[in-house]
């Protein structure tokens, strides 16, 4: 799936407003029960939606922005149809992984709210904002060590993406079984995407060089791949680009 980088809003429930105590004992009538309904939404966690119910609320979100912010005409989807049914389709099959289903990768309900209400306020303004778009609703659980090779004969990669943060997938000894590590620090050697944060995993300036782990490119500098950008897109002409809203509501479609 496509997963660039979006800002995390926090969202605050102010509870209460002064006014006397109510008397101690038992109360009865409509107040009482919205009452009693409300602390019970407080103490109780957001129900995670399917993927079903969630696919079709952040494709929703974003092709609605699409087409209103969109301000280049042959980017657009030429209906709001065509762009869900696309979208729907893709975000159904990649959630759809065993890592997701099994829990090796969380669900954040609270986060998923925050996403969808920075969101909409995006749709509405247009604002491209900056980071990932849905970062922090998928995270995943497994610990150092742990097994993370994907089923590569079924088509699933989900596993990849199972580690928990600060670590990575990494390939083993044997070349083939994957296990959960730590990722490498600037100037250490890397293998495409076991950097730790800040940093990429740049092509050799050599043959005989490995892969290193360079701090992220300012905008302006030459690049050849979106994450080697501090702001995520590099542009057609090879230039870390900031993710203007023509980069973020007709290239950039996401989905969690």
């Amino acid at each position: 799936m496509k997963r660039l980088p979006a800002p995390a809003l926090v969202v605050v429930w102010l509870l209460g407003c002064g006014g006397a105590p109510e008397p101690p004992g038992p109360s009865t009538g409509p107040a009482s029960a919205r009452s009693q309904q409300d602390r019970e939404a407080i103490d109780s966690p957001p129900t995670p939606p399917t993927t079903e119910q969630l696919c079709a609320e952040v494709v929703g979100l974003e092709c609605d922005a699409h087409l209103r912010c969109c301000d280049r005409e042959a980017s657009r989807y030429p209906s709001r149809g065509e762009c869900v049914e696309l979208l729907q389709t893709l975000c159904a099959q990649d959630l759809s992984g065993s890592a997701y289903v099994d829990g090796r990768i969380g669900f954040d309900a609270v986060v998923y709210r925050e996403r969808v209400s920075v969101m909409r306020a995006a749709a509405g303004s247009c604002d491209p904002g900056e980071g990932e778009q849905w970062a922090g609703i998928y995270t995943g659980t497994l610990g150092e060590g742990a097994d993370c090779t994907p089923d590569v004969d079924a088509g699933d990669y989900s596993p990849l993406l199972a580690c928990r943060p600060g670590l990575a997938c990494v390939v083993g000894q044997d070349g083939v079984r994957r296990a959960c590590g730590p990722r490498s620090p600037e100037g250490q050697a890397c293998v495409e995407v076991d950097c730790t944060g800040g940093t990429y995993c740049a092509e050799p300036r050599s043959s005989r060089s490995p892969p290193v782990c360079r701090a992220l490119e300012h905008s302006g500098t030459p690049c050849d791949a979106h994450g080697a950008c501090e702001g995520g897109y590099c542009s057609e002409s090879g230039e870390c680009t900031p993710r203007n809203a023509t980069v973020r509501f007709c290239d950039d479609l996401t989905y969690p």
